[in-house]
């Protein structure tokens, strides 16, 4: 490193604190900069529950599992686990052995200021404080219904008096044993579930499953959100506010290497010239509230932040229409862009117990649904809506999924590049051969829109497309709130709402067409005998091609049935500069900083010709 580089770095460091000593000098590396939308009110893993917060939390702390970090399609590795889990033939037991020697971050919580090691006791205190119903948590979906006693667990826990600072859960204290979670010892943990539950491993990756110490908590109580103690490749160097949080590097962090495996085209891009480097490689990140995105674009310009998400109002500034290619301007500077799809699925659907659209109509039913889905192609909403920025999508199986099928089509839905009157033509066809030619006899058929003017202009064009059909349809236009109530209740017959995925399975998917969640999160009410024997199926099986198998079937019966009429997903764009290397964005599991490495000589070489 050069030797400007290095003064830069260290003058870094004095503003945010002062260099934690240790028996060896810190070698000091980068400085990773980056802005976020939204406040960070606290990093308590149990209850931090937005997208800012969360990203802090992953990056602070550690999990049993975490994303390998250039996997795609996406893949877990231990992290605090010594293995992944062995599982039970009845994949209901579920034991996982952790990593001996792993400590927590020295702070003043512990006894002399020192951290200790990482225990499977920890692991218990903590999923059981999540479950704790005195505990303002948002993600005890983790675990609810699923772990044996957890749910009596949390029934109890809402009948014993709140304690802040509770450090431990017992039957004096007031709290059933859990048989579902079981330290076996220190350095064992042993999972027993109610039934099966494919997702478990995914669901220990979650912030949510973030460890930390009950002294800590015994300590800070309810402002454990402002004193973070974890064993991650950070610890906490500033939190002055909501709007600014500092981490410095965790000088007593363990053993964990930067992979020596990628993608395909990882070569190319040169994320693997760091392979075999012990991580973290940034000394410190600095993270920065900035709710403007034009704000943030303009101060990642000035070279202030070393990524951006592509501001939507500025976008055809930054990038050109169509391909989504980089202007010159930008490329000629090095800056990069980063075109990553969302782990989330928009779609219309269909009240399955509507006598019109649902399983009461039968085979009208069907026809009408199949029709809709054929006749309209979301042209509009893709183009004008959402500025091209959207990928289509033909069902639940995504192509981030080892089981994606690439030669798959969704027979009912209008193909890139066919004609629009060969649809129409299709759609008119389904609706002869169900006895209701031109949708004769068929009712205005009500559906519901959000009430805002780029939705009735929405509206406007579905039916006008539907109107080539034969079919009508009367609007009713609500806010989010009266939309969830009127879902709940049974009232819409038609809406357009979208599912962000918790983990990368397509279960997480197929889940909402499993009879026994109907309404929740089965929100159409979809039912088929044939499609839940191979969900229950499906979750007795361990991944492999024979539970990809199954789940093609479920997709293939899905869309036959077409209870969902799928539309979209969106795209999310960011640019990095050229200074920022190994950078990989994940939509559910954002744990990147201490893969990503800051080249400071290069920050200031770009900060030197805007002078």
């Amino acid at each position: 490193m050069k030797r400007a580089s290095i003064l830069f770095v260290l003058l870094s460091l004095a503003a945010f604190g002062p260099v934690p000593s240790s028996a060896e000098p810190e070698v000091v590396t980068g400085l990773l900069r980056l802005p976020v939308r939204f406040p960070m009110r606290g990093l308590d893993p149990a209850v931090a529950d937005h997208e800012s917060e969360r990203l802090v939390i992953v990056n602070l702390f550690d999990q049993l599992y975490e994303y390998e970090h250039l996997a795609r399609p996406f893949a877990l590795r231990p992290c605090l686990a010594a293995d992944m889990p062995e599982v039970s033939a009845d994949r209901r037991t579920y034991t996982i052995r952790l990593k001996k020697g792993v400590r927590f971050s020295d702070d003043v919580c512990f006894e002399g200021g020192k951290g200790r090691e990482v225990t499977a006791h920890d692991v218990v205190f903590c999923f059981k404080r999540l479950m704790d119903a005195n505990v303002p948590a948002t993600g005890r979906w983790l675990f609810e219904k699923k772990l044996l006693g957890i749910d009596a667990f949390t029934q109890a826990s809402a009948g014993v008096p709140k304690k802040p600072n509770r450090s431990s859960y017992t039957k004096e204290q007031g709290y059933p044993p859990v048989a579902g979670l079981e330290a076996v010892d220190d350095h064992t943990v042993r999972f027993r579930l109610s039934r099966p539950y494919p997702a478990l491993v995914w669901v220990l990756a979650a912030s949510y499953a973030s460890i930390y110490p009950p002294e800590a908590v015994a300590k800070y109580g309810a402002d454990l959100g402002k004193h973070p103690v974890g064993s991650g490749a950070y610890v906490l160097q500033s939190y002055p506010s909501e709007r600014r949080v500092t981490l410095r590097r965790n000088p007593g962090y363990r053993k964990d290497l930067y992979p020596s495996q990628g993608a395909e085209d990882d070569t190319a891009d040169d994320v693997l010239a760091d392979a075999g480097a012990q991580l973290p490689l940034n000394s410190l990140v600095s993270i920065s509230v900035v709710p403007d995105e034009a704000e943030a674009w303009n101060r990642f310009n000035a070279g202030e932040f070393d990524l951006c998400v592509v501001p939507r109002d500025a976008v055809w500034s930054i990038v050109t229409p169509g391909n989504l290619e980089l202007l010159p301007f930008l490329a000629e500077k090095g800056v990069r862009l980063s075109k990553v799809p969302k782990l989330e699925v928009f779609y219309q659907a269909f009240n399955m117990e509507n006598e019109i659209v649902g399983h009461p109509a039968g085979e009208k039913g069907l026809a009408i649904r199949r029709a809709i889905s054929l006749a309209h192609a979301d042209t509009w909403t893709r183009e004008r809506l959402y500025g091209g920025l959207v990928e289509r999508l033909y069902g639940p199986i995504l192509p981030e999924f080892p089981e994606y099928d690439t030669g798959f089509q969704n027979p009912w839905m209008r193909q890139e590049g066919e004609p629009e009157e060969d649809a129409l033509e299709l759609a008119r066809e389904v609706l002869e051969e169900a006895g209701i030619p031109g949708g004769k006899g068929v009712p205005p058929i009500p559906i519901d829109m959000l009430d805002f003017k780029a939705h009735r202009t929405e509206f406007a064009e579905f039916q006008k497309n539907m109107s080539k059909i034969g079919l009508r349809f009367e609007p009713t236009y609500v806010d989010w709130p009266t939309l969830r109530k009127r879902i709940a209740s049974r009232k819409s017959v038609i809406w357009t709402i979208s599912w962000q995925m918790d983990y990368p399975d397509p279960e997480n998917l197929l889940q909402l067409f499993y009879g026994p969640h109907k309404h929740l999160p089965n929100d159409s009410g979809y039912t088929s005998k044939a499609f839940d024997e191979l969900y229950e199926q499906a979750l007795q099986m361990p991944p492999g091609d024979e539970r990809a198998a199954v789940y093609l079937d479920m997709q293939e019966m899905i869309v036959e049935a077409c209870a969902y009429r799928w539309q979209f997903r969106r795209r999310k764009l960011v640019l990095t500069h050229e200074w920022l290397s190994n950078w990989r964005y994940n939509d559910i599991c954002p744990k990147y900083f201490k893969y990503c490495r800051v080249d400071t000589g290069k920050r200031n070489k770009y900060l030197a010709a805007r002078k």
